[in-house]
C-alpha cells in the first residue's frame, strides 16, 4: 500500500481503516476533526501502514482501542477508562502489530517485591498508564502502550533476580577471589 497522506482529513482515513481492518470504526468527535500527514517512500504492507496511521494518531494525542469487531478512536487521556486489551503474561509483546496500542499486561515476579517494583516503575509509565501491585500473587498489572511495556518488561527482567548480599559468600571455602 502506498502511504502518502498530506493533511488528509481523518474522515477520509476512517473509511480506509474500516476497509483494511474489516472492523467498525467509532471515532470520538474530536478525532474526526484531525488531519494526518504521513510520507513513505516505499510501499508498505497493510499492517505496517495501519501501524503508521496509529502512530500518527498517537502523536496527536489519540489512540485506537480494539475490540473483536470495532476500533474506538479517542483521546489518550481516556484510554484507561475504556476497554483495554489484556495480554497474557506468557504472550510476547513483540508479537503485537501495533506498538502504539494501549494494553494491559500482567508480570509475574519471582524474586522482587511487587510493591517495591511498582514504585520503581511508576515514573516510567505514561501519564495515561497505570501500575498496580499484588503482593499475594507477586505480580504487577500495568496499562501502557505496547512499546513502553516492552521497555518496562526489560527493566523487570534486569531487576527481578536473586540478590546476593556478599558475592564472595557464594564461593566454596578456599576458592574466593
Amino acid at each position: 500500500v502506498a502511504l502518502n497522506l498530506n493533511n488528509v482529513p481523518m474522515k477520509d482515513i476512517l473509511k480506509k481503516l474500516a476497509d483494511w481492518t474489516g472492523k467498525t470504526i467509532i471515532p470520538d468527535d474530536e478525532t474526526k476533526k484531525l488531519k494526518v500527514t504521513i510520507y513513505s517512500t516505499d510501499k508498505l504492507p497493510k499492517s505496517e501502514a495501519l501501524s503508521m496511521i496509529y502512530a500518527a494518531l498517537r502523536m496527536k494525542g489519540y489512540i485506537a482501542e480494539f475490540t473483536d469487531n470495532a476500533i474506538f478512536l479517542k483521546p489518550i487521556a481516556e484510554a484507561k477508562l475504556g476497554e483495554v486489551l489484556t495480554i497474557a503474561s506468557d504472550y510476547p509483546l513483540a508479537m503485537l502489530e501495533n506498538y502504539d496500542q494501549i494494553v494491559q499486561k500482567f508480570f509475574k515476579l519471582n524474586n522482587h517485591s511487587a510493591s517495591q517494583m511498582a514504585e520503581m516503575l511508576r515514573p516510567l509509565v505514561s501519564e495515561y498508564g497505570y501500575v498496580s501491585a499484588n503482593e499475594n500473587t507477586g505480580s504487577l498489572a500495568i496499562i501502557d502502550t505496547v512499546r513502553n511495556l516492552i521497555r518496562i518488561e526489560g527493566i523487570i527482567k534486569q531487576y527481578d533476580v536473586v540478590e546476593v548480599a556478599d558475592p564472595l559468600a557464594v564461593a566454596p571455602e578456599g576458592q574466593g577471589v
